[in-house]
């Protein structure tokens, strides 16, 4: 589903979506969903011409977001990127702690989840993206801005039109987060916001939690 001209929410990825951005820098995937569905989600991109992915930016680690990655990356030749904070967690799992334990940084839980060819960022900018660090759910959680256009991983959830935090079961440091979340709204000019997990929303703001 187009969001706004070149800016593709892809439904098959409904659950932990995944997004596209076509620009001066060629098509940027944000995101990878969950292990498995690689051919469905080329297929989409195929229909409306996206497929020719040249990147994903990663927001984190955790396997509904990383699942596809290697798949994806083996058809299209694509670099995939994430935070240098993010990659510490591949050697170091403890550091992404939360109250349950923790998810293992790109291990799917469910079935198997081959772990790509990972680049970390360098600079506050990659391919017309401005990168925005947001460490509260994992340790090197990173949100990303472009052309007004919020995406934000897992850093908010949108329930019902509004924005819901994450429980404290699933975030590594809730005070951070919330920290995260009024510097961006103060700090960034943006119209649209896209989560991971609901719909994205009109907004200018990220202060609609809870």
């Amino acid at each position: 589903m187009f969001l706004k001209e070149n800016v593709y929410k892809i439904d098959t990825t409904a659950g932990a979506y995944a997004y596209v951005v076509r620009n001066e820098h060629g098509i940027t995937m944000i995101d990878a969903f969950i292990a498995g569905n690689e051919e469905a989600i080329m297929a989409e991109l195929k229909a409306v011409d996206l497929d020719k992915i040249d990147r994903i930016l990663l927001t984190h680690a955790d396997y509904d977001h990383v699942g596809c990655a290697a798949g994806i990356q083996e058809l299209t030749g694509c670099d995939v990127f994430i935070s240098a904070r993010e990659m510490e967690t591949v050697d170091n799992p403890s550091l992404r702690r939360t109250t349950d334990g923790g998810l293992i940084p790109f291990v799917d839980p469910n079935q198997d989840c081959a772990m790509p060819n990972v680049k970390v960022f360098e600079g506050d900018s990659i391919a017309g993206f401005t990168i925005i660090p947001a460490y509260g759910h994992t340790w090197g959680h990173t949100a990303f801005l472009h052309d007004g256009v919020l995406f934000l991983g897992d850093l908010l959830a949108e329930g019902e039109g509004r924005w819901q935090p994450f429980s404290e079961l699933y975030t590594r440091d809730p005070k951070q987060s919330a920290e995260d979340i009024a510097y961006i709204s103060s700090s960034f000019e943006f119209e649209l916001a896209c989560p991971a997990h609901g719909q994205p929303l009109v907004c200018s703001v990220l202060d609609n939690t809870g």
